[in-house]
């Protein structure tokens, strides 16, 4: 009997947790101020790369765009969610006129794989295939190479076409267009970067935007966060022998939010990505807070550690 209420006021406590996260939403303007800021810290990266010019810099902004790059993009899932902002037309907004197009995307597409993606996770209708690659030992090595040559781009490429990206006519109109008219704004904001760092040089500003555009951000894009991108979704859901929930072949787990780990993988609440299948009306910023609640009576929902640390269980597996 004692038991049985046990339970009862557990389950009471998890749907207020719920509840609270779900309706208590921040302002639009402070969302926004957070997304703008993030936006200025990864593709700050592209702009200074631009306004110095090509040299033992490129790299270094390589891989800070390449690598933070893929926690902006999640700006999208955010959004697909309607979770950014409070009114459903500025989630609308951002993820196909600005967000989307920087990243050569059909958001109308990837939020159909998403869904589909929540709705039958771990079967094989699951239209997500990144976690389900083996990194043990040199497949680890192998992929990292693979990637870092583009073919983990072209994979994703030719995979997000035909029957597989849940595109429709309008969708692949709709993306085609915005990013006919963000990628040349795009273009010009890098163009006039490079003009300030090569004032009276018209040659050295080509090129620097050249490099910019061509290596830092879309060589970092098809490269560096192609990788961290499928890296976290091995992280996610990939089993690692002892997983606190498996469905079919996908484990869910929650991670650890050091600050590292949550500006490469865990951004805009995968971190607390267990929590997040269970939950998904609930906006990133109130996950930490509802899965500290939840854990306390459910030790599925316990941090298994940084994504780093599964992924070395993976790896070494």
């Amino acid at each position: 009997m004692n038991g049985a209420v046990a339970i009862t006021e557990d389950s009471s406590r998890a749907d207020e947790s719920v509840v609270a996260a779900t309706v208590q939403r921040r302002s639009d303007l402070r969302s926004a101020a957070v997304i703008g800021a993030h936006f200025g810290v990864v593709f700050g990266a592209v702009y200074a790369a631009a306004w110095i010019g090509p040299g033992w810099t490129t790299p270094l902004f390589w891989l800070w765009f390449g690598t933070l790059g893929h926690g902006f993009h999640l700006v999208m899932h955010e959004c697909l969610h309607k979770l950014a902002f409070r009114t459903p037309a500025r989630n609308e907004r951002l993820a196909c006129w600005l967000v989307a197009p920087l990243y050569f995307t059909d958001f109308d597409a990837l939020r159909n794989r998403h869904w589909r993606h929540h709705r039958t996770v771990g079967t094989a209708a699951d239209p997500k295939y990144s976690y389900r690659i083996d990194v043990r030992r040199g497949r680890f090595l192998r992929l990292v190479g693979e990637t870092l040559a583009m073919g983990g781009a072209l994979r994703k490429a030719s995979y997000q076409v035909g029957g597989h990206s849940h595109a429709s006519r309008e969708s692949t109109r709709r993306s085609a267009l915005a990013i006919a008219i963000v990628q040349p704004i795009f273009v010009l904001s890098i163009v006039l970067a490079a003009r300030l760092g090569h004032p009276g040089d018209w040659a050295g500003t080509w090129r620097a935007a050249a490099v910019a555009y061509g290596v830092v951000y879309g060589y970092g894009i098809a490269s560096l966060t192609v990788l961290v991108a499928t890296l976290r979704a091995i992280a996610e859901h990939r089993p690692a022998g002892v997983d606190p929930v498996v469905h079919g072949d996908a484990a869910f787990r929650n991670f650890s939010h050091s600050a590292i780990d949550r500006s490469v993988f865990g951004t805009y609440g995968f971190a607390d990505h267990a929590t997040h299948h269970r939950y998904p009306a609930v906006p990133s910023y109130a996950l930490p807070e509802l899965t500290r609640r939840l854990a306390a009576n459910d030790r599925t929902l316990v941090p298994v550690g940084t994504h780093f640390d599964v992924l070395a269980r993976q790896v070494s597996a």
